[in-house]
């Protein structure tokens, strides 16, 4: 039974990780983050480059705009005994406004707001990965009535999105430059993604049971 149990999980689990993306933004159409005395601020516009399924959805050409992030109890882990690996450091993310928005870009008006949670943060190098667990984050609270995005009309109020974010500097340790507290900046990207009901999660791992047993049968 335990072994099931496992199996289940593990199975919802890579069945949701490899659910597709449904909001991509980055700093490639502008905006970038910045990190002084232990908070991670964002510069606006930072672009919505890719939107599930829909190519045309007017999401593309909106924007979003991040709350500054906080960094608390940072340290590293050490896995020296374990395996040889380069230093990782993690640490509490915790969201200085808890708002997150998606505005249209040429009127500004709000099309998503969500309530973003307490999350993590990892780091190894010159990358950082905040929010790395696939969990709902944030909460949305408030939907545009008329929008002809069709990812947001498939939305409603209280669902649950998975959020993450991939910082970089190219030249700069970023452990380093948070447990300094002196500032730097850099390019990042990101991503939010529809956290399935606990119902459908349950479906997901007993199809993938069923699909696995009926493979076992035929070999």
């Amino acid at each position: 039974m335990k072994r099931i149990t496992i199996l289940m999980t593990v199975i919802v689990m890579t069945q949701f990780a490899n659910a597709t993306t449904d909001i991509g933004f980055s700093t490639d159409d502008g905006g970038y983050w910045s990190y002084g005395q232990s908070i991670f601020s964002f510069s606006q516009p930072i672009g919505i480059d890719l939107v599930r399924g829909y190519i045309s959805d007017i999401l593309v050409s909106a924007f979003i705009e991040l709350p500054d992030l906080e960094v608390t109890g940072f340290e590293v882990i050490d896995f020296s005994q374990i395996i040889p690996m380069p230093e990782i450091y993690q640490g509490t993310i915790i969201p200085v406004s808890q708002q997150i928005v998606i505005r249209d870009v040429i009127s500004g008006a709000p099309i998503l707001t969500g309530r973003l949670g307490i999350g993590s943060i990892f780091t190894t190098g010159s990358t950082a990965m905040i929010y790395p667990a696939i969990q709902a984050n944030i909460i949305i609270t408030k939907l545009a009535t008329a929008t002809n995005s069709r990812l947001i009309q498939s939305y409603k109020v209280g669902d649950k999105l998975d959020f993450d974010l991939t910082l970089q500097n190219a030249g700069m340790d970023l452990s380093t430059m948070i447990s300094s507290g002196d500032y730097y900046e850099g390019a990042l990207s990101g991503s939010m993604t529809l956290v399935p009901e606990p119902a459908t999660m349950v479906l997901l791992g007993l199809g993938g049971l069923v699909l696995r047993k009926g493979k076992k049968r035929k070999i």
